[in-house]
């Protein structure tokens, strides 16, 4: 299945909103059976059971929790994302913070997809000037001709 660029871009956003208020079952269409996730948390399964794991966690750490995608890249099969994520802390899986304190969050975050417009794999870094390096240097080699989308 060949998709848009703005379709590569939909998906992630698509799984942002699953992940944080959706329904877990959507992970199906938008998660390859080999899904990696390569910020997992410790001792969470493997693939899709992991990612609904985790998401089902997060969700109880920061329910009102919401991510802005604020610039995307797209270079073939691969996505790049700058996003920002704001919520309220109640519980701790993510930080360190105390509860009921503002979270907000800035990262990069590369998605790669596979020949059926699935997520097969999931990079996190965080914010700031070595992120895109740290990027680099893990593969995300995005060639032209890319795209971005700015502002949202």
């Amino acid at each position: 299945m060949a998709l848009s660029d703005s379709d590569k871009i939909r998906l992630v956003e698509d799984h942002y909103r699953s992940f944080w208020e959706g329904d877990l079952q959507d992970f199906e269409h938008q998660l390859s059976p080999d899904f990696v996730d390569a910020d997992t948390a410790p001792g969470l399964p493997s693939g899709v059971e992991g990612a609904r794991a985790w998401a089902r966690t997060c969700r109880r750490a920061s329910p009102d929790m919401r991510v802005v995608v604020t610039d995307a890249l797209v270079a073939g099969d691969v996505v790049a994302v700058r996003a920002a994520w704001r919520g309220t802390q109640i519980d701790q899986p993510q930080t360190q913070l105390p509860a009921g304190d503002q979270m907000e969050l800035a990262r990069i975050v590369v998605w790669e997809l596979d020949e059926q417009g699935r997520i097969v794999r999931r990079t996190g870094f965080e914010e700031g000037p070595t992120a895109l390096v740290e990027a680099t240097d893990r593969g995300a080699r995005p060639s032209p001709p890319a795209r971005t989308r700015q502002g949202r």
